[in-house]
């Protein structure tokens, strides 16, 4: 029975496992700088608060904002 009980807490763990490392994809439209800037942020150590990109809608337009990671630092 205990065998049992270990294959299927090994079974659950791996499916969470498996669903945690999913990626986030970048759109195919996304601006080569836009990647770039991604690149970069990840390539550095974890911040506080944590980097984001953020997209938007403007006017008919796509627009991305980048968040400033300190507090006197211009966006």
């Amino acid at each position: 029975m205990n065998r049992k009980i270990y294959f299927f807490a090994w079974v659950v763990i791996m499916g969470f496992a498996l669903v945690q490392c999913k990626k986030d994809r970048l759109a195919k439209d996304t601006p080569d700088c836009i990647r770039s800037k991604i690149s970069s942020i990840q390539s550095e150590q974890v911040r506080n608060p944590p980097a984001s990109v953020w997209q938007y809608d403007y006017n008919g337009k796509t627009v991305y904002y980048i968040p400033s990671y300190c507090c006197d630092m211009y966006s």
